[in-house]
Protein backbone atom coordinates (compact mmCIF):
# COMPACT_ATOMS: atom_id res chain seq x y z
CA UNK A 1 0.00 0.00 0.00
CA UNK A 2 2.80 2.41 0.90
CA UNK A 3 4.56 1.64 -2.38
CA UNK A 4 1.47 2.61 -4.37
CA UNK A 5 1.23 5.92 -2.52
CA UNK A 6 4.90 6.66 -3.15
CA UNK A 7 4.54 5.74 -6.79
CA UNK A 8 1.56 8.09 -7.21
CA UNK A 9 3.41 10.86 -5.39
CA UNK A 10 6.42 10.35 -7.65
CA UNK A 11 4.22 10.53 -10.77
CA UNK A 12 2.61 13.76 -9.56
CA UNK A 13 6.01 15.24 -8.77
CA UNK A 14 7.34 14.21 -12.18
CA UNK A 15 4.31 15.75 -13.90
CA UNK A 16 4.74 18.98 -11.90
CA UNK A 17 8.41 19.12 -12.88
CA UNK A 18 7.64 18.47 -16.55
CA UNK A 19 4.89 21.10 -16.51
CA UNK A 20 7.18 23.72 -15.00
CA UNK A 21 9.85 22.94 -17.59
CA UNK A 22 7.45 22.97 -20.56
CA UNK A 23 5.79 26.20 -19.47
CA UNK A 24 9.10 27.95 -18.84
CA UNK A 25 10.32 26.94 -22.31
CA UNK A 26 7.17 28.24 -24.03
CA UNK A 27 7.45 31.52 -25.88
CA UNK A 28 3.79 32.52 -25.39
CA UNK A 29 0.57 31.62 -23.59
CA UNK A 30 -0.71 29.49 -26.47
CA UNK A 31 2.50 27.44 -26.41
CA UNK A 32 2.28 27.03 -22.63
CA UNK A 33 -1.34 25.86 -22.93
CA UNK A 34 -0.41 23.38 -25.66
CA UNK A 35 2.48 21.97 -23.62
CA UNK A 36 0.33 21.72 -20.48
CA UNK A 37 -2.49 20.02 -22.35
CA UNK A 38 -0.13 17.49 -23.96
CA UNK A 39 1.37 16.53 -20.61
CA UNK A 40 -2.04 16.14 -18.92
CA UNK A 41 -3.47 14.09 -21.80
CA UNK A 42 -0.45 11.80 -21.82
CA UNK A 43 -0.39 11.46 -18.01
CA UNK A 44 -4.10 10.67 -17.94
CA UNK A 45 -3.84 8.14 -20.74
CA UNK A 46 -6.56 10.01 -22.64
CA UNK A 47 -7.05 9.88 -26.39
CA UNK A 48 -8.00 13.55 -26.80
CA UNK A 49 -7.90 16.88 -25.01
CA UNK A 50 -8.53 20.47 -25.99
CA UNK A 51 -8.45 23.91 -24.43
CA UNK A 52 -11.13 26.54 -25.01
CA UNK A 53 -10.01 30.16 -24.67
CA UNK A 54 -11.74 33.52 -25.01
CA UNK A 55 -11.59 34.91 -28.54
CA UNK A 56 -10.14 38.34 -29.35
CA UNK A 57 -13.40 40.08 -28.39
CA UNK A 58 -13.63 38.25 -25.07
CA UNK A 59 -17.27 37.54 -25.84
CA UNK A 60 -16.97 33.91 -26.98
CA UNK A 61 -14.81 30.83 -26.50
CA UNK A 62 -12.80 29.46 -29.39
CA UNK A 63 -10.94 26.20 -29.68
CA UNK A 64 -7.36 26.66 -28.58
CA UNK A 65 -4.66 24.00 -28.44
CA UNK A 66 -5.65 20.41 -29.12
CA UNK A 67 -3.70 17.26 -28.33
CA UNK A 68 -4.72 13.78 -29.36
CA UNK A 69 -3.44 10.29 -29.95
CA UNK A 70 -2.42 9.41 -33.46
CA UNK A 71 -5.86 8.40 -34.64
CA UNK A 72 -7.22 9.74 -37.92
CA UNK A 73 -10.81 9.59 -36.65
CA UNK A 74 -10.02 12.27 -34.06
CA UNK A 75 -9.01 14.72 -36.79
CA UNK A 76 -12.67 15.14 -37.81
CA UNK A 77 -13.60 16.08 -34.24
CA UNK A 78 -10.71 18.56 -34.04
CA UNK A 79 -11.80 20.22 -37.29
CA UNK A 80 -15.41 20.41 -36.11
CA UNK A 81 -14.20 22.12 -32.93
CA UNK A 82 -12.33 24.80 -34.89
CA UNK A 83 -15.57 25.90 -36.55
CA UNK A 84 -17.47 26.50 -33.30
CA UNK A 85 -17.53 29.44 -30.89
CA UNK A 86 -19.43 29.40 -27.61
CA UNK A 87 -20.98 32.47 -26.04
CA UNK A 88 -21.75 32.58 -22.30
CA UNK A 89 -24.76 30.41 -21.50
CA UNK A 90 -24.69 28.49 -24.77
CA UNK A 91 -24.67 24.68 -24.76
CA UNK A 92 -22.31 23.06 -22.30
CA UNK A 93 -19.03 24.97 -22.69
CA UNK A 94 -20.74 28.35 -22.69
CA UNK A 95 -22.75 27.33 -19.62
CA UNK A 96 -19.59 26.26 -17.78
CA UNK A 97 -17.90 29.51 -18.80
CA UNK A 98 -20.86 31.58 -17.61
CA UNK A 99 -21.35 30.09 -14.15
CA UNK A 100 -17.90 28.59 -13.50
CA UNK A 101 -19.37 25.23 -12.47
CA UNK A 102 -18.07 22.00 -13.96
CA UNK A 103 -20.49 19.62 -15.61
CA UNK A 104 -20.31 15.92 -16.37
CA UNK A 105 -22.30 14.09 -19.02
CA UNK A 106 -22.08 10.32 -19.34
CA UNK A 107 -24.04 10.15 -22.59
CA UNK A 108 -23.39 13.52 -24.15
CA UNK A 109 -23.80 12.14 -27.65
CA UNK A 110 -27.51 11.60 -26.94
CA UNK A 111 -28.18 15.33 -26.50
CA UNK A 112 -27.31 17.01 -29.80
CA UNK A 113 -28.62 20.37 -28.50
CA UNK A 114 -25.95 20.43 -25.78
CA UNK A 115 -23.19 18.87 -27.79
CA UNK A 116 -22.81 20.64 -31.12
CA UNK A 117 -20.05 18.31 -32.31
CA UNK A 118 -21.99 15.10 -31.62
CA UNK A 119 -21.78 13.86 -35.22
CA UNK A 120 -18.03 14.31 -35.34
CA UNK A 121 -17.63 12.72 -31.91
CA UNK A 122 -19.70 9.69 -32.88
CA UNK A 123 -17.58 9.21 -36.01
Amino acid sequence: MLTKGLSEAYERLKLSHNLALAISESSDVEGALAATLRLFVEAGGWAFGQVWVPDESGQALRCGPVWYAVDPTLERFRKASLKIHFRPGEPLLGMVWQDGKSRWADELHLDVRSFLRADAAMA
